[in-house]
C-alpha cells in the first residue's frame, strides 16, 4: 500500500489558526494586564512619559520627530530640539525609568506570549487533545504528524511550538516592531519585517503541504483528523503496510 496522506484544506487551516491566535491574544494580553500590576509598569511608563513632556514644554519643541522632519527644520529649531534632547538624556532619573520601562516591555511581553503559547498551543494539544491539536483544531477537525505519518512526539511538538511558533514566528516579528517603536531600528526594521512576512506567506502557498516555518523545523504536516490514520511509531505503520499488502496480494495472487 502507498501511504496516503489527507492533508488539511488551507482554508480550514487558516480558519484554525484565525480561531487559537484570538484564544492566544486573549490569554497573552490578560497575562501581560497582570504582569503590569506586578512589576508596576503603568507608573514607570508614567514616569518616564511625564519627564518627556516637562522637556518638550520647557523647549517648546516635540521629540515625536522623523530624521526627515529634524532634517527639514531651520537652524535654530534644530539647535533647539538638540539641547531638548541632550538635557533630557543627561537627566538620570528620566533616563533610568525609561530604562526600566524598555526593559520591563520587553520581559512583560515576551513572558506573557510566552505563557499563552505553553498553555495553548502546548500543553493543551499534549494533555488534552492529542495528536497536535488545539482547540481551533479540535474545531476544524484538523491533527498534526510527522510527514511519514507518525504521531508526533512531545519533544517534537516542543520544538515546532516554542521554536517553531513562539521564537521565529512571533517573537522575532514582535521584537523589530518593539525596536521600531523605541526609535532602535528604523526603515531596516519594517524592510526585514515585511521581507520575513513575505517568506511566510510563499511558504503557506506556494510549497506542496502549505508548510510554515514551525513545520519545517518539526518535520510535520498538518491532516484531516477523521480521514487519516496516524500511527503510533514507524514500526506499527511498517507493520500494517506489510499486512496490507499481503492481503492485497492473496486476493490477487497474479
Amino acid at each position: 500500500m502507498t501511504f496516503d496522506v489527507q492533508r488539511a484544506g488551507i482554508w480550514k487551516r487558516i480558519s484554525a489558526w484565525m480561531f487559537d491566535r484570538i484564544l492566544l491574544s486573549i490569554l497573552a494580553v490578560g497575562m501581560m494586564w497582570l504582569l503590569s500590576l506586578v512589576t508596576g509598569y503603568d507608573s514607570i511608563g508614567n514616569r518616564y512619559s511625564d519627564g518627556l513632556v516637562s522637556y518638550e514644554k520647557a523647549y517648546n519643541m516635540s521629540f515625536a520627530v522623523t530624521n526627515d522632519e529634524y532634517q527639514q527644520m531651520s537652524d535654530a529649531d534644530r539647535q533647539n530640539w538638540d539641547a531638548a534632547y541632550q538635557a533630557l538624556i543627561s537627566d538620570t532619573e528620566v533616563m533610568a525609568a525609561y530604562s526600566t520601562y524598555f526593559r520591563l516591555t520587553i520581559m512583560n511581553i515576551s513572558l506573557s506570549i510566552f505563557i499563552a503559547y505553553l498553555a495553548l498551543e502546548f500543553l493543551v494539544p499534549v494533555l488534552a487533545f492529542g495528536h497536535g491539536r488545539t482547540l481551533g483544531k479540535r474545531v476544524f477537525g484538523l491533527a498534526v504528524m510527522r510527514t511519514e505519518g507518525v504521531r508526533i512526539s512531545g519533544p517534537v511538538f516542543f520544538v515546532r511550538t516554542i521554536l517553531g511558533k513562539y521564537t521565529l514566528e512571533t517573537m522575532v516579528p514582535v521584537f523589530i516592531i518593539l525596536m521600531i517603536y523605541f526609535n532602535q531600528l528604523g526603515i531596516i526594521g519594517l524592510v526585514v519585517l515585511g521581507a520575513y512576512a513575505v517568506l511566510q506567506i510563499i511558504l503557506l502557498f506556494a510549497t506542496a503541504n502549505h508548510t510554515p516555518v514551525h513545520d519545517l523545523l518539526s518535520d510535520t504536516i498538518v491532516v484531516d483528523y477523521a480521514s487519516q490514520k496516524i500511527y503510533n511509531s514507524r514500526e506499527e505503520m511498517i507493520a500494517d503496510i506489510n499486512a496490507d499488502a499481503k492481503e492485497s496480494a492473496a486476493r490477487d495472487p497474479y
